[in-house]
């Protein structure tokens, strides 16, 4: 600093020309021993002093005379504070809701323990020591402890810091420092920390066990409550009830009944005043039940359907839950019910339990009326009297007491069990009939809409048209001396049949020998005319023509229609114009297929032919031009079922049925639809025919 004066340094400025100079060099800091950097916390030194800056001393810096060692003051720095908490605030810290990573960490329990004078033996070296005090065993742990570079080989009279860094040790407090005591400490106060925190976890679910035991109380005080006002909901009820006993027991004793006002008076009066009880229902089904079962065990439901229909009808209305008054229903009416039909009613009359049905609808559930009434009770006797019914001595008709159920059983699916029976035992009753026979007719007409129009079709073509080509066959044409009866037992059948199968039969069996008969009469007039007797022809013309007109009045519109009839007609009307002109009429030629349908006709088949029916005038068949002719020519002749199905198109083609199959036609070529994939599939004809019969 002197230097600097001499040079023009005035003390309080900095150096150079504008004084900005620093007066202090820059001071380098040692490293203590071998560590790294930042061991001992920061290594900077103070800055530069520049000369207008005033060096600030600590007044608490006051130490020993001797200087001290860069190591001692990094240990002094960092002596542990001692924190103390109480339990409260360690709960608070460290409960076990708070998490463990929030738990903050506190450092190494540490205690200094007092200076005393007692005998101290080191044995941390190999060799067991024992000093006078903590003081000598301190300074000689210090000693050997003391690191390289350190002045560590120096002895106590060679180094003379020894003795002040004693002093400075005793001045610090750490005079005795053992590892193992400071981690049985921790131990033990992590060991306090661990209680407090069960303690504190237990008192929390003893608190939370409080409340939920709280709740639980106020929960059965409510239910205890609620039942109190049960009990003497009850106790009202049974009061009511024995009242109402004793009533009818008295009266019972007096041999006279309640009656129906007195009883739902006392319905009333229990359903108000127990209005509240669940088991209502049950009590109300309890009391109407022995009285209902005392009422009904007198009642003949087939002479009386609607005894006890209207007490019934007002309890229903006392009753909240309609699964009770079902019960009572189920319990008391049933049985007499039951009782009735199975012992009393004849099925054969049905029009008596129709009325109890009719009237008891309305109350009755629709399960009960369906299964336990109808399929259970109903239905079997239906079937026993189908099973006993005899189409050839019965007098009455079996439709009329089977029909009036059908509405009952919605429709004919859940009777066709007895459909199938009762069309068996036609069919067995008719293997001897005749057509003049009007009455079988009238026993099918009923079931005409009833029926499948298939079974109908396959019974009519088993067992009545080849009666009816029998008839047509045997029919003997004399324009001279007509008998009309044989053609009239075969048109009466016109509507059952159907227009189709009855063209069929005439075209098969009446039309050839009609022609053949009008072109014999013909000749007869050609012959007059020929002769010159125009008198005796025009008359021959007269009665031919009033012949052919009534003919053709016979014949029902629907069959006009038909290509077969108009090609019949056509023909007479050719033949009669050629007679006319005197030429001799043609005659009407025919293929032997029909000759061969006289004897397909199993029943009655071997009847003597009428003469005008003989081999030299055989039945006209004419070929047919399509395969959808074909097939219904054939169909026709072995009796199958063969129409066009209405709103049935496929590509543009009408669908036919078949008996049972779907059939279209396109370009000769039949396709038979495939139930199982939904698909058309092409056959021949002779495959088709077998499919129909099969």
């Amino acid at each position: 600093m002197k230097l600097l004066e001499q040079m023009g340094y005035e003390p309080g400025k900095g150096l150079g020309s504008d004084g900005r100079g620093i007066v202090t060099p820059v001071q380098a800091v040692q490293r203590v021993g071998k560590v790294s950097v930042g061991y001992y916390g920061s290594e900077k030194a103070p800055a530069p002093r520049r000369g207008n800056e005033t060096v600030v001393e600590d007044s608490d810096s006051v130490g020993p005379r001797y200087k001290k060692r860069p190591g001692l003051q990094r240990s002094q720095a960092s002596k542990p504070i001692q924190e103390y908490k109480t339990t409260d605030e360690l709960v608070a810290n460290l409960c076990p809701a708070t998490p463990a990573t929030a738990v903050r960490r506190h450092g190494i329990f540490l205690e200094n323990s007092e200076l005393s004078k007692v005998k101290v033996i080191d044995m941390t070296s190999k060799e067991q020591k024992v000093y006078s005090g903590y003081e000598a065993a301190l300074s000689r742990v210090v000693q050997r402890r003391r690191k390289p570079g350190d002045n560590s080989t120096l002895s106590d009279e060679e180094n003379p810091d020894v003795d002040g860094k004693r002093i400075e040790k005793r001045l610090e407090g750490n005079f005795f420092d053992c590892p193992s005591l400071r981690h049985n400490f921790a131990l033990i106060m992590r060991s306090a920390e661990d209680e407090i925190r069960r303690f504190d976890r237990a008192a929390r679910f003893e608190e939370d066990r409080a409340v939920g035991l709280e709740h639980e109380i106020e929960k059965l005080t409510e239910i205890v409550d609620a039942e109190e006002s049960e009990v003497n909901h009850l106790k009202k009820a049974l009061f009511l009830i024995k009242k109402f006993e004793d009533e009818v027991t008295f009266h019972s004793g007096c041999d006279t009944n309640l009656t129906s006002e007195a009883i739902s008076s006392w319905v009333s009066l229990i359903r108000e005043e127990c209005a509240n009880l669940v088991e209502m229902p049950v009590l109300m089904a309890s009391i109407a039940r022995p009285m209902l079962d005392n009422s009904l065990a007198r009642w003949n439901p087939l002479k009386e359907p609607t005894f006890c229909l209207d007490l019934l009808r007002h309890w229903r209305d006392f009753f909240q839950n309609s699964c009770a008054f079902d019960v009572i229903l189920e319990t008391s009416w049933l049985s007499a019910i039951r009782r009735t039909i199975v012992n009393e009613w004849n099925p054969r009359d049905c029009e008596p339990l129709l009325e109890v049905l009719e009237a008891w609808q309305p109350l009755l559930p629709d399960d009960m009326l369906q299964h336990k009434i109808l399929d259970q009770l109903i239905l079997p006797k239906l079937q026993d009297a189908v099973s006993s019914w005899n189409p050839l001595t019965d007098t009455v008709p079996v439709h009329t007491w089977l029909h009036p159920w059908l509405p009952w059983f919605g429709g004919v699916e859940r009777l066709s069990c007895l459909h199938d029976m009762v069309l068996q035992k036609l069919g067995s009753c008719l293997t001897n009939w005749h057509p003049s026979d009007a009455s079988a007719r009238s026993v099918l007409m009923p079931w005409r809409t009833i029926f499948p129009v298939t079974s109908m079709a396959a019974f009519l073509s088993r067992h009545v048209v080849p009666k009816l080509a029998l008839a047509l066959q045997q029919f003997q044409l004399n324009p001279a001396k007509q008998n009309m009866d044989p053609w009239n037992w075969v048109m009466r059948w016109a509507d059952l049949i159907g227009p189709a199968v009855l063209v069929n039969l005439l075209e098969h069996h009446f039309w050839s020998r009609w022609l053949s008969v009008l072109s014999s009469w013909l000749n007869q007039g050609v012959e007059a005319r020929q002769r010159g007797d125009h008198t005796a022809a025009g008359q021959v013309y007269q009665e031919v023509g009033r012949w052919y007109a009534g003919w053709k009045g016979q014949l029902p519109p629907e069959c006009m229609e038909y290509a077969s009839v108009k090609d019949a007609l056509t023909k007479a009307l050719a033949m009669m114009e050629r007679s006319m002109r005197g030429l001799p009429p043609q005659e009407p030629q025919v293929s032997k297929q029909g000759q061969s349908d006289v004897s397909r006709y199993p029943a009655g088949s071997s009847g003597v032919l009428p003469p005008a029916f003989g081999s030299s005038t055989p039945l006209v068949a004419p070929p047919p031009t399509t395969l959808r002719k074909q097939v219904e020519q054939v169909a026709a002749q072995r009796g199958f079922l063969f129409h066009p199905i209405s709103n049935r198109m496929f590509e543009g083609q009408q669908v036919y049925r078949l008996e049972s199959l779907q059939v279209f036609f396109d370009r000769n070529v039949s396709y038979v639809y495939n139930p199982s994939d939904g698909g058309w599939l092409p056959v021949t004809f002779a495959e088709l025919m077998t499919r129909a019969q099969y």
